[in-house]
């Protein structure tokens, strides 16, 4: 009898939409009676809650007629509470709870929420079966509030591209002043610290391309483009997986400035096509990144050391950092490591598992 398996998470674009399409790529649940429950989209207004209202109905039916394990994809605030119903639910029919925690903002949620809140967030946690997370520092922080089973599942992405060293040299020297920037437009991911700091490069003289996508506050990065006359940063909207291949291969550094983060996907992604990363020493990042090896790190907010980073790229770009990066990714964050030590998991919540 195959395992009837259930996975809550968000069709919007970004990182959970990314790892939950990794597991249907690789085929993870073709052995099981799979089902996805889309709980959020890309909507404003009431639609989002009648689409949750009527997946929680179809949850409820499904319940009844058997669900092993659930593997819930949650972030922070409303996806979080959303989620908390789906495990209240799934601990009363018995099943095994998967908990996987990707907010990057999860911590400035738990930390300003209020002691009522915060011990209903200490309590959804322990009803799981295992708790995911994305690196040692958040397990850290969860196994402060909670003594779930707590496990780091790194993220990995594709071994995209098998290059000898001297292609990735090429590559990256070719592409060296071609930067590029993928996440939400807003203050959380840095894109107006990196903004600025394009002003002050543009100011002097410096050469290059910077190109922009994702969505969140498109107004306000078209607004700064074109008010501090930036002709050589532009911004293309939301990036689909084929033209993020075609970028980041085009590419040569990756900047991603962000103030609170769990463990980006583009990092990883950046890192399989050679790019030269420049990210911040949050979340998970200084656990894949290490300064000055396989890319760089700031501390977020300092504008000062991202135009040196940048920088000192532009003038003496250094590509065994790409190398390096490459290295990193295959050894250590690729799908087949993964998915491996993810089977292994599922298989101890229920050993009927890909069997």
């Amino acid at each position: 009898m195959k395992v009837n398996v259930v996975v809550a998470g968000t069709s919007s674009p970004g990182g959970i939409k990314t790892v939950i399409e990794s597991f249907e790529k690789y085929g993870f649940y073709k052995c099981c009676n799979y089902m996805f429950l889309c709980t959020h989209m890309d909507r404003r207004g009431m639609s989002n809650f009648f689409l949750y209202f009527r997946q929680l109905i179809k949850f409820i039916f499904k319940l009844f007629s058997g669900v092993d394990i659930i593997h819930v994809h949650c972030s922070m605030r409303g996806s979080f509470y959303r989620k908390s119903i789906l495990v209240l639910l799934s601990k009363l029919f018995k099943v095994k709870i998967i908990f996987h925690l990707h907010g990057s903002e999860f911590k400035d949620f738990y930390n300003n929420s209020n002691v009522f809140f915060k011990k209903y967030i200490s309590f959804i946690f322990n009803q799981c079966s295992v708790v995911f997370v994305l690196s040692e520092s958040w397990m850290d922080f969860v196994s402060g509030f909670s003594n779930a089973n707590i496990v780091i599942l790194n993220n990995s992405v594709d071994t995209v591209i098998e290059y000898t060293n001297t292609e990735i040299i090429d590559k990256s020297i070719l592409n060296y002043n071609k930067l590029l920037f993928l996440g939400a437009l807003g203050k959380r991911k840095g894109i107006f610290d990196l903004l600025d700091v394009c002003w002050k490069l543009n100011e002097n003289g410096y050469i290059y391309t910077l190109l922009i996508g994702g969505n969140g506050d498109i107004d306000a990065v078209n607004k700064y483009i074109c008010m501090h006359e930036l002709n050589n940063v532009k911004f293309i909207g939301w990036v689909d997986s084929e033209k993020k291949k075609d970028l980041l291969f085009n590419s040569g550094q990756l900047l991603l400035p962000s103030y609170n983060e769990g463990l980006p996907m583009v990092i990883l992604e950046a890192m399989s096509y050679g790019c030269n990363v420049v990210s911040t020493t949050v979340g998970g990042i200084p656990e894949v990144i290490v300064n000055g090896i396989n890319g760089y790190l700031i501390e977020p907010g300092d504008k000062k050391d991202l135009y040196n980073i940048i920088k000192k790229n532009l003038d003496s770009f250094d590509p065994k950092i790409c190398v390096n990066a490459i290295n990193t990714q295959q050894s250590c964050y690729s799908t087949d490591l993964y998915f491996k030590r993810l089977d292994k998991i599922y298989i101890s919540l229920d050993k009927r598992f890909h069997k």
